[in-house]
């Protein structure tokens, strides 16, 4: 028997360790995650070479993470499928020229797949962004942020076009775009509407082992991170006798900080002693949500109002 072909190319953000993690210990499913890095690193530097598609370098078929023998279910999932790389000064052109790349090579892949999209509230994403920035190190406030990412926020967010690139290769019928809310609190329902696109039966169990990825830092650990790590990095400029240990000790020290307060309690307590009461707010601008609301919110809204019409911005 012919094994079903699933794609699942993120958006960054919403949920997609949480199902690469269920799927490594999934006995129905054979998977490739990491797998699929050589082909989307050999895309990504072609595009910062500003190459045509002809002039990309041969790229390796991609390698399963877990092969399960049995398998009635094979599995590509990346988010670097999806768009073009976030604190890289993304322009519109770049995803666009991302988007069709990725899906043209997964295409030589794989001739036949259902292709899974994952979005979230738009607000509620470039927060999400936001904060991967500052547990990451950055500590750009939220209107610097808005003016450095406009075009990766905006261009990511144009489902519209994500939808039309890769139904271009896979045919319309084959891409399934979901909310992220049913990754959170409802299985059961994205796994009867994954199985039903690729003609499964719903008793395979495609998500089973998926579990919830760690909390959410709150605002107010936001800007304690950020605020820590703008007083680190002003020591590492300033650093004459040992730069380097500085540059590792800021790393180490964030990379714990932000696992402790993922994971754990004793710190989160502190930090919200510490830190008086902040409702953290992304202020878009208004070319920005004229482009959202075209490309996301009113095309999810045709798409399956059911599904998104609580989508707003």
């Amino acid at each position: 028997m012919n094994a079903h072909n699933l794609i699942h190319i993120g958006l960054p953000k919403t949920g997609t360790t949480s199902l690469q993690n269920g799927w490594l210990g999934n006995d129905n499913v054979t998977l490739s995650n990491d797998g699929l890095g050589s082909l989307v690193e050999i895309i990504r530097q072609a595009i910062r070479d500003d190459l045509w598609y002809e002039q990309i370098p041969p790229i390796p078929k991609p390698e399963w993470d877990k092969v399960v023998a049995t398998s009635q279910v094979n599995i590509w999932s990346s988010e670097g499928l999806s768009s073009w790389l976030w604190n890289n000064a993304a322009a519109q052109e770049q995803i666009s020229k991302c988007r069709w790349y990725m899906a043209d090579s997964m295409a030589k892949v794989v001739s036949e797949a259902t292709v899974l999209i994952v979005v979230r509230s738009p607000q509620a994403w470039c927060k999400s962004i936001y904060k991967q920035l500052i547990q990451e190190g950055g500590f750009v406030s939220p209107e610097e942020f808005i003016q450095q990412e406009s075009g990766y926020l905006s261009g990511t967010l144009d489902i519209r076009e994500l939808y039309e690139v890769w139904a271009e290769y896979f045919g319309r019928e084959n891409v399934l775009i979901a909310p992220f809310e049913w990754i959170k609190s409802d299985l059961v329902k994205l796994n009867s509407k994954v199985c039903q696109s690729m003609n499964l039966c719903d008793k395979t169990n495609l998500f089973k082992g998926v579990q919830q990825a760690n909390k959410s830092i709150t605002d107010k650990e936001v800007r304690f991170l950020a605020d820590l790590s703008r007083q680190l990095t002003q020591l590492e400029i300033r650093a004459e006798i040992c730069p380097a240990s500085f540059t590792k000790a800021k790393q180490d020290l964030l990379t714990a900080l932000r696992l402790e307060l993922q994971t754990a309690h004793q710190i989160s307590n502190f930090v919200d002693k510490q830190v008086p009461e902040i409702n953290l707010q992304l202020q878009l601008n208004d070319a920005m949500k004229k482009h959202i609301q075209q490309n996301f919110i009113e095309f999810l809204h045709d798409y399956n109002h059911e599904w998104f019409g609580h989508y707003h911005l």
